[in-house]
């Protein structure tokens, strides 16, 4: 849809989920992928592109299969074993790596890193609504919209309150997630037994005396009454009306 993106290159995407468990070999197998896949394309409108997700867990692995990186991201060198190679540059493909926490600087050194700080409240609305659905007459989520921000607000101040990271973004888009496709079952605005389910199964868990994740949301949620099941149909009672114990 947009004419600065269609001036961009195709891209295809090869992502790789590391582990403690990842060896050097498996990373340089992904990048070989990706290479042959490339091989024969117009590189001036095509790259492939190596995803390593969750790489800071590859980095405590005592296999060390980051080293297998050192080669992959420069030109002209080659590692200190014979698993190594030297890669053309017009062989080269892109690479990404997603961590949570910074890696040693041999590897910071070799690309751009890009930081992503915590989203305020207006962040995480625009993110509820483009979790939802991206088009523009979606009913289900008219009927949510009012209450992305309240939402939104109990998450941060979960947040704001924990002692450690123990609830994270994932936790608030499957909120999302699963509010939406209760919403789109029942076909009716959420009712708060559905809230209710939705913020245990996806803000449980946490042994915290001095933090309630339920007592946030119902802080900030309006309209926490019992749902009238007299013209809803039998089988969907369970849906309006999740249990919650």
């Amino acid at each position: 849809k947009s004419d600065l993106l269609k001036g961009f290159k195709q891209v295809h995407m090869f992502s790789y989920q590391c582990s403690q468990l990842s060896t050097p070999e498996s990373v340089i197998e992904v990048f070989n992928t990706a290479k042959k896949f490339q091989k024969g394309q117009d590189t001036s409108k095509y790259v492939s592109v190596v995803v390593l997700d969750e790489v800071g867990l590859a980095e405590d692995s005592p296999n060390l299969p980051l080293k297998a990186l050192h080669p992959l991201l420069e030109d002209g060198t080659e590692g200190a074993d014979d698993s190594q190679q030297i890669i053309d540059h017009e062989n080269r493909v892109a690479f990404i790596g997603i961590s949570n926490w910074a890696l040693d600087p041999a590897k910071m050194n070799r690309g751009v890193m890009v930081t992503r700080g915590d989203p305020d409240v207006q962040e995480l609305i625009m993110s509820a609504q483009g979790i939802c659905s991206d088009k523009a007459d979606d009913q289900v989520k008219e009927r949510l919209k009012g209450y992305f921000r309240p939402l939104s607000e109990a998450y941060q101040a979960i947040c704001a309150q924990q002692e450690r990271e123990f609830f994270g973004l994932r936790d608030f888009y499957s909120l999302i997630k699963m509010l939406y496709w209760l919403c789109e079952r029942a076909d009716r605005p959420p009712t708060w037994p559905q809230m209710e389910h939705a913020i245990c199964r996806n803000f449980g868990g946490l042994d915290d005396k001095n933090l309630d994740p339920l007592e946030e949301f119902k802080r900030r949620i309006p309209n926490r009454e019992d749902p009238d099941l007299t013209h809803i149909p039998p089988e969907l009672h369970a849906v309006v009306k999740p249990d919650s114990s």
